[in-house]
This record gives C-alpha cells, structure tokens and sequence, in this order.
C-alpha cells in the first residue's frame, strides 16, 4: 500500500544487522493493493531529511561469515545498554523539542507544516468506502468533562480500551477471518521494563495514575510474559494533545510519542523472531476529544553507540536519520462519547491500526481495494433496482425490448414516460367524491369524502359511509403499487395504510379496545369503475386506481399541531387530559406489545364530543405506521420529538414513548423547543436540558404534576425498566377530575386526629421558620420532634430536609443571612464552594445545620439538591434520604411534587419487606422490617442510637404507617401476592406466597439499581414478559437467595453512607457542635440498654 511516506525498509535479519553487512538504504515506496500512484496529494505537506532515505531491499555482505564476529556484540549491547538507559521522557524532550516545534510551525512561504502526513487523502477515502457497512461497536462512551484534570480517570482508560478493541475487532473481521477472535490483546504498561496490565488489574492496584498509554499485543501462546517487542502499535493517552488553541499536536507530546516509538523499534531489533517489516512504528495520541498518529522509522545501524549522553544520541539520530510523520488532529468522539467513525480523525486511527496489523500477521484476504470494488458493484446493483441509469440530461428510466440485446439500456420515449407517469398517478380525492371498498371481511362498502384533512407526508380525508351516514370516519388513502420504490412520499402513505391496517387489526384481534385508540372501520382496495383486467383477486390491472388501499378509522379530530397554532399553547388542566389519554393509549398499546414510534402533534388528534363541551374532550393518537412490534422494527425519526434512545441507536426503549410524550408536553405548553438540523444536535440538546432540568422547569410553570412526570421519565430514560402506566394514569385522572393537578401523599380521610392536630399546631411555625431562609423547593420535617412516638416524649430539636435547585448559590444566599447557621471555620476559609464540596465529595450530598435557634425552638436542616434528592428516591442510589422518605413525614413546601415522585420509593420499600419477611406476619412486622431498612448497617447504631428505635418508631406512628402502605398493601391484596387472615389472633395475619415467582415478582418491584446490582451477583438472563417484550430478569435460585442478596446490597448502601455523612457531618458543625451531638446520641444508646 502506498501510504504517502517515504520509508526505511528494515528486513535484513539481526545478525545481518549487528556484523555491519547493511549499506545506507534507497528511498522507496511501499506497494500496496490499492496501486495508488505517488503523485497523489496527502493531507499534510512534503517534508524529507536527506539522512533518511535508505533503499527497500539493496542487502549486501556476506553476513553468514562474520555471524560471531566481535562488532557483532559491541553492537548488541550498545543498543540493549540504550534501550536500558534511554527512561528518561523529560530528557529526551529537552534534546528533541526545538527541533520538533521547527518542524512542526507553519511554513510561511506555503502555509504547510514541514512535518509530512503519514497518509495521503486518496487512501483514507478508499479505507471509508471500503469500510462502508463495517460494524465498529464500541460499548463504553468516552467521558467528556468540561475541564481537564491533572489524571486520567477510570472510565476514560476503559473507554479507550474498549475503543481500540472495536477497531481491532472490525478491521479483523473484515479484512482477515469472518469469525473468531483476533490475535490481538490490549494491554497497558506501566512504564519501560515493567510488567503489562489490563486496564482492570491496574486500576484494582491503584496503577492507573503510572499508565502512559495502551499497547496492542501480538499473541503468543508460547511466551509466559508478555514483552515490549510484542507491542503492534502504542497509544499514547494524554490529557491534552493540543497544542494550546491551535488543532495540532504539541511538541512535548510529539516527542513522547518518538520516545516510546524508539523503544519499540530496538526492542524489536533485538528480537529475532520480530515481524518481516519492522522498520516503523505507529503511535496513536489521544486524548478523551481529540487525536492523531506520529510514525517513526529507520536505519538503527546509523545510530552512535559510543555517546556518553543517550538521549542525545537518540535526539541527533531522529534528526539526522529518522523518517517522522505527523499526522493533522481531528476530533475522535463526539460531544456524547461516541465515536465519529467516518471522520478524518478515526479513519487516521483505523489505517494506522490496519498497517500494523499487516505488519505482524501479513496481507489481509481482503484487501482494500477488492472492497471498494464490492462496495462500486452493491451501488450499481442498487440503481439497478431503481431501475435508474445517467445520461447527459440526468437519470432516466429504462426497459428491455425483445430485439434488444438483454439488459441494454436505452431511454424511454415522450409518450411512454407519459404513460409510466400516468400509471402510477397518485389518488388525489375531492369532495363529494364516492368510493366503492373492496373489503375482504366485510365485502363492499361505499364511503362518500367530506373534506380533505391533508397534512404532512400522508393524504387524509374525513368521510362517511353511505351505509351509516351518521359517523364521520377518517380515511387513509395508500400509495400505488407500482410507486413503492421511486417516492419515499408515497412509501410514508403505504405505512400510513398497509401497516398501520397491521397494527391496528393486532388491537382488534387481541380485544384491545379504549376509546383513546382509534379504532379500524374497514380496510381494502378501491374498485374503480369500469372493466378490471386483474387475473386474480389480490392482483392488479393496469388502471390506476386499480389495487390503492385504503384504511377507513375512528375518529375524526383536529391534529394538536393545527390547534395550538390556532389557539396558541393548552392550559395546564387541558395539557393534563392530553397526557394522560396519551398514556392510557400507550397502556392499551404495550398490552400487545406495541410501541407507537413516532409521537409527534401532528400524530395526536384532538376529538370534541357532539356537544362541542370541553369536558368531553379526547386526546387520540394516530398514524400507527411506525410502530414497533419486534426488535427487528425501527422507530420513524423525528429530530424534535424522538427519544433519545431512538436518535442515537434506531431503536426503541420501554421508556420511549414516554419520553416523546414529554417533549409533546412541552411543545403543547408553549415552551421553548430549539430547530434541530442533525441528530447530534439534537441529542445535544436533549442532554443539556434534562442535565440542567431545563424541560422540568418550563413544564413546572404550568403544572407541578408535568413536572414530575417529567422526573420520573427522566429516571427511566435509556434503562430497559417499562413505565409505570397504572400509577401515572391514577394522579393524572384525579388530577383531571378534580380540577387540580396536586395529588396529595397521603389520604386525608385516614389520617388520625393527633396527625390534623398536629398539623394545625406546627405548620405555620414551621413555615415562618422557613422565611427566614432563602427559597426553598421542598421541604419536609421528619422525626420524632412532631411525630409522637410511645412515650410521647418529644425531641427538642425539629429535624427538616431542603431540597433547592441549586446548593452552591443557596448556600452562598444563605451565608449572607445566616452566617450563624454554619461551621465558622467553614464559613471563613471556603464559604458555600466549601460546604458544597464537603457535602458532595465527602458526604452523600447532604450539608446539616444543627442547632439553629429561632423562636424558642432548636432546628437541624439538611440542604440537599433536587436532582440528587429525586435520583434517591426513584433509585435508591445512595439510600439515605430515601430511606428517611419511607418514614412518616410532615411535608411543608413542594413545588416539584416530590410527594408523588415518593411513591415509587414506598412501592419498592414494601417490595423490600415482603422479600424480608416469611409467610405470616402482622401489620406491626411489616411496618418494622420497612422501618428497618434504612438502618441496616448503619454504624450509628452500634454505638450512638437507641438499640429500640425502630420499635418506637412504628408503635408511636402506626396510624401514620398504614396511611401511607395502606393502598399498596390493598393492590397487592387485590392481585392475591397478600392475603388477610384473623385466625385467631388480636391483630389480622397477613400471608405471603413463598415460591420463586412470587419472589421474582417482589424483585422485579425493586428500583432498576438494586436489580441491576442483584444480577451482577446472582447473574441475569433474558426473558420475555408478558406483553412478550424481552428483558433482562435476575436469576433467582430461591427466595432466600433472592433475599440475601438484596439485604447484603442495601446494608453496604447503608454502611457506607452512614459512614460517609458521619464524616461530612463532624466537619460541617465543627468539634464542639460535634461533640455535642455525639454525646446526646450517645446517652440514647446507653439508655436503652440499660
């Protein structure tokens, strides 16, 4: 292959080498399949040492004579005495960076840099053609921080390793073997001479600081260790490669890049079995945005052994003797870690990798160029089919004739393209107009149009049958046959028809039916007037109307886009019913396993009843076309409404269409929804508003309860855990019918009286108390200072949580008008940075306030962000406010709706308990083993909390307990998981199932981190549900297992944030508060053991 470089031919053997047999070698051209000639232009300039030219194959000397001759050794050992002495990259910098930082300026005759390109232009775009179709599948995303830290972390070394398998994986599998597994392990090394790691085993030792970069490694079966003559190709792995503002490399990192490219160059010199054409080395730079690759080869027998100084010696010989190329800098992975796979800078990574593979295993079976044939041959084939061919004039159609040779092309007559034109016109309908349907179920039925309800790519009219003239129906018009393939507008109508027709007959087939799903009123072929030639009866004639399909459904309505553009943006109660009809549709859809795939305003219909009242209004959505039934299907793209998951793989999650839903919410709420004109622009524009709560914030002007539907699908978006329809469509509904769209925690009607009580006692303070604050979104008291436990002794301190939207400049705010409130030593040497920084990276992200005084009373408020407050809940991520939340609490402020946001918490703690406990217990044992989960493992309970607190807690709030379970226990009790029994007994029994199902069903309730977390441990498998979606379910051996495992999840959960917050806490109140609050803690303890 010709790679637009000059280069040394390094081939002689090594005794050839050391007995001084080499003679200054001749430039020359290394040849590949693709015979591309050289004077094609690169993508870099032409720059040549004249040191460096040296001949591909001119070999003399009678080598074989002078095998052990002394020069032999003094030469071995001067470069093993190099290769041993040559550590020091700092050194090798300072000898080499100005020659690096001439070489690498402009020239400003030409404005090309003196460096040359490692590949011509010409080859990266027959590599892309070739590669057309490749799949390069990299399953870890390239983190993408907004500053740059001294270290690489974690997940950027994995990314990269998993990047570098990609590629050695597809490159392997196109050019050399279909199958198994190629020759080539990714290692790391720690520095020279050491040993090599994976990227797990250093980062499991605390070596991933040490690391420079990834190696890929030849196999050897026959080597015990692996060594650095092993090494195919290095890539070095840097912060930052830039240099400065500028898109090139910078010198201290071109001159890391030749340091450890010489080093594989003499080890490999030193190796007699190293591969045929060693010469040069590629050395891929990279940072987590960014990279590039620097070559580097030549005549090692040109090297001065007898320097004092070897970096030195090494800096004059690259100089002097060495070919470098350098390639331009271009953009790896995008802005979401994902990596640009046809751009300039991958394709640089992916020929570079491809030529050190042929350097090692030799040519490949396929070789580029015989795939870009392959490539040149499907395009033919694929105008071929199109039946399309150019001219001067442009592509015409053509066809064969009998006194033609078989498959001559020619172009059609006038009259004949007429007539082709002619053929496949399209059914445009007008009004008035009647229309005899051939329908195969239901014979013939005539339907007469009303009105043309054109709009977007499909044809629509409302219409009604002449047999009940009564209904208005909507009617699909479907494309011509014979125009499938040349109009992808006509394609849209045949999903509009034919599969739509599909879909909607599984809802009827299946006994689906909601009057938020249209529903099918006849299906078939037009009949048109007039003799029919068709030779059989699913067949065709040439008129043609002969063979169009048409879809005739209920209802008919005006499509929300037309609406909000007439009437502008819906009201909140209005925005409301829209959601929840459209998930009542998406509920009756995943019943048969359907997604719709395409939610979008001009695919939901507004329905007025007959009345024109707005309370009987319908939302309906439509075009059923793209759904999703299986895997195989793809979901139609829609850069303003498409989930993310859609955008970024083509495929649905559960989740999906709830996100679309979202997006559909906040188009209809008038708010601010950005033209996309890519999808990385538009899946940028979804990362940043759910990152920064955009959509949550707009969506919470008009609705508190949007707004938490916005939260919970924010917590599912991309995971594969379905919706929760059943629970949504309750507070939706109650929000609709009763005129409100809060739904409250707990049921009024069964709240105790001490509880209203209560309530009207301390609500009020409470919330002077908060005026004295800065604004806050939620708050809630919890505790025993206003929940009464046994003795009802209260505390003297009021526990609260906080949660605002952002904690750094609330505590700023607040330290301005509290500066009382905080430790001094934190409000005087950082201030909020400070307090938000020990919460966040020492603590679980809550900061305290202890003993704060105002009106009599002592407070402690802990100030925690909604983002983490929200993730908490919904995922048990750190399991520390969550497990408060599963407590009685009293809530004060809730702007975000988290009390709704709670119930997911509640379903899974009961979930919990029920695996925890056996196959009878009382209501007492239920509330106790739910109270108990927060503090299993908890460390404070060993030495600084009341050995009975659980007891007191549910005795003291058992009314409090069962208006919060109460519903969950009724559902559960309503699908036979629990039954009542008196048996005797004061208090009623509840029972429990104890088989493996009934422990599945309890697991499957839990939050999706827990699973995921238990099938890590017990191991996970594939399963269809129900709805006869596939997912992935926790293999669980037996119900104690099950119960095992997840107790030993949660009390390390538990441990470890108990842990943490205790540390975060002593630092945040400082020593005497600190102490204080142990030592009270402390006489708790001790009092209840006593």
């Amino acid at each position: 292959m010709k790679l637009g470089y000059q280069q040394s031919d390094f081939d002689a053997s090594l005794e050839e080498i050391l007995n001084g047999s080499f003679r200054k070698f001749t430039s020359g051209l290394l040849q590949n399949d693709l015979e591309l000639s050289p004077g094609h232009s690169s993508n870099g300039s032409s720059f040549r040492r004249s040191g460096s030219i040296m001949s591909t194959h001119s070999v003399s000397g009678n080598s074989a004579s002078s095998k052990f001759a002394p020069s032999k050794r003094r030469v071995f050992k001067g470069l093993k005495d190099y290769a041993r002495k040559l550590v020091d990259p700092e050194l090798f910098t300072h000898s080499l960076e100005d020659w690096v930082l001439e070489n690498s300026c402009e020239d400003s005759a030409n404005g090309e840099q003196a460096f040359s390109a490692p590949f011509m232009m010409d080859e990266l775009r027959k590599l892309d053609l070739a590669l057309e179709g490749v799949l390069f599948q990299q399953l870890l995303r390239m983190p993408c921080s907004s500053y740059v830290s001294g270290h690489a972390n974690e997940d950027e070394y994995l990314a990269l390793e998993d990047f570098l398998y990609a590629i050695v994986s597809g490159l392997w599998h196109a050019f050399w073997h279909k199958r198994g597994q190629p020759p080539i392990s990714v290692t790391c090394p720690r520095g020279l001479g050491s040993k090599f790691y994976t990227v797990e085993k250093a980062i499991a030792r605390g070596r991933l600081n040490e690391l420079g970069g990834l190696a890929l490694m030849s196999k050897n079966g026959s080597e015990q260790q692996v060594q650095w003559d092993q090494i195919m190709e290095f890539a070095l792995f840097k912060q930052d490669i830039l240099a400065g503002n500028e898109l090139k490399l910078s010198c201290p990192v071109i001159c890391e890049a030749l340091f450890y490219g010489f080093h594989i160059l003499v080890s490999r010199c030193l190796n007699k079995s190293r591969p045929a054409n060693s010469s040069s080395v590629f050395v891929l730079v990279l940072d987590s945005k960014y990279g590039g690759v620097v070559k580097v080869g030549g005549d090692l027998s040109t090297l001065e052994l007898n320097s004092s100084n070897p970096h030195r010696s090494v800096a004059e010989w690259i100089k002097n003797h060495a070919e470098v190329s350098v390639s331009p800098v271009d953009r790896i992975w995008n802005k979401f870690g994902n990596a640009n796979w046809g751009d300039l800078g991958t394709l640089q990574i992916l020929l570079a990798t491809y030529n050190s593979i042929v350097q090692w295993n030799g040519p490949p079976r396929k070789s580029i160029a015989s795939l870009v044939s392959d490539h040149s041959l499907h395009l033919q084939k694929r105008r071929m089919e199109f039946c399309l061919t150019e001219n001067e004039n442009g592509l015409v159609h053509y066809q064969q004739s009998s006194h033609q040779q078989q498959g001559e092309i020619v172009e059609l007559e006038q009259t004949s393209s007429r007539s082709f034109k002619s053929k496949a016109s399209r059914l445009n309908l007008k009004q008035g107009e009647v229309l005899l349907l051939e329908d195969q179920q239901h014979g013939q039925k005539t339907f007469q149009v009303q009105e043309s309800l054109v709009g977007g790519s499909h044809y629509l009219y409302s219409a009604v049958c002449l047999d009940c003239p009564t209904e208005l129906l909507t009617l699909y018009v479907g494309a011509h046959p014979s125009r499938l393939e040349p109009s992808w507008e006509d394609m849209s109508r045949w999903y509009q028809v034919q599969r739509q027709t599909k879909v909607l007959n599984i809802f009827k087939h299946q006994g689906i039916t909601s009057n938020y799903l249209p529903e099918i009123f006849a299906s078939g072929r037009i009949l048109h007037s007039g003799p029919c030639q068709k030779q059989a009866p699913g067949g065709r004639c040439d008129h043609p109307w002969c063979g169009t399909p048409i879809l005739v459904t209920s209802p008919v309505g005006e499509p929300v886009s037309y609406v909000v553009s007439q009437e502008g943006p819906l009201s909140a109660e209005e925005a409301i019913r829209c959601c929840r009809d459209c998930l009542a549709a998406l509920r009756s859809a995943a019943m048969a396993n359907v997604q719709h795939g395409d939610l979008c305003p001009e695919n939901i219909i507004r329905v007025v009843g007959a009345q024109g009242a707005r309370n009987n209004v319908l939302y309906v959505p439509i075009s059923w076309g793209h759904a999703v039934l299986e895997d195989r299907d793809s979901p139609a793209i829609n850069l303003q409404f498409s989930s993310s998951h859609a955008l970024q793989h083509g495929k649905l999650c559960p989740s999906s269409d709830a996100e679309s839903l979202v997006y559909l919410m906040l188009y209809m709420c008038g708010g601010t929804m950005q033209q996309q004109d890519s999808i990385e622009s538009a899946l940028q524009w979804r990362e940043t508003s759910w990152a920064k709560r955009l959509i949550q914030q707009q969506l919470g002007e008009v609705s508190a309860l949007l707004k938490a539907f916005a939260d919970y699908v924010d917590s599912l978006c991309g995971t594969p855990y379905p919706v929760d329809y059943d629970i949504w469509l309750k507070r939706l509904s109650r929000a609709v019918d009763g005129g409100t769209d809060r739904v409250s925690l707990y049921n009024t009607d069964a709240l105790s009286t001490a509880r209203v009580q209560m309530e009207n006692h301390s609500k009020t303070q409470l919330q002077s108390f908060l005026k004295q604050l800065p604004p806050v979104e939620f708050c809630c008291v919890y505790g025993s200072s206003l929940h009464p436990n046994r003795d009802n002794a209260k505390s003297t301190m009021v526990d609260c949580i906080l949660g605002v939207s952002d904690p750094l400049q609330w505590h700023s705010e607040n330290l301005k008008l509290n500066k009382d409130h905080y430790a001094s030593w934190m409000a005087l040497l950082g201030g909020a940075k400070l307090v938000t920084n020990v919460a966040d990276h020492i603590g679980v992200g809550v900061h305290f306030n202890p003993f704060v005084s105002w009106n009599d009373k002592v407070f402690k408020y802990g100030v925690v962000c909604m983002h983490d407050l929200a993730q908490d809940i919904s995922n048990w991520e750190r399991f520390y406010l969550s497990g408060r939340l599963q407590k009685p609490v009293q809530i004060i402020s809730d702007n975000l709706d988290i009390a709704n946001l709670n119930s997911v918490n509640l379903r899974a703690a009961i979930a919990a308990a029920l695996l925890l406990l056996p196959s009878k217990f009382t209501e007492v044992d239920l509330y106790a083993k739910i109270c108990s989960l927060s503090y299993m493992g908890d460390l404070r309970m060993l030495f600084a909390e009341d050995r009975n607190k659980v007891k007191k807690i549910v005795q003291g709030q058992f009314e409090l307990f069962q208006s919060m379970y109460k519903p969950f226990i009724q559902e559960y009790e309503s699908k036979e998981v629990l039954r009542y029994s008196l048996s005797g007994n004061p208090q009623p029994v509840l029972s429990q199932d104890s088989d493996v199902s009934a422990a599945w069903s309890l697991v499957y309730s839990l939050p999706p981190l827990v699973r995921s977390q238990m099938g890590v441990k017990l191991g996970e498998k594939k399963r269809l549900c129900d709805s006869g979606r596939v997912i992935n379910e926790v293999v669980i051996g037996s119900r104690q297992e099950a119960a095992q495992c997840m107790q030993k999840i949660l009390k390390r959960k538990v441990m470890v944030s108990s842990a943490r917050q205790a540390v975060s806490g002593l630092l945040a109140v400082g020593g005497v508060h600190g102490m204080r609050y142990l030592r009270a803690k402390m006489r708790k303890a001790w009092n209840s053991w006593r």
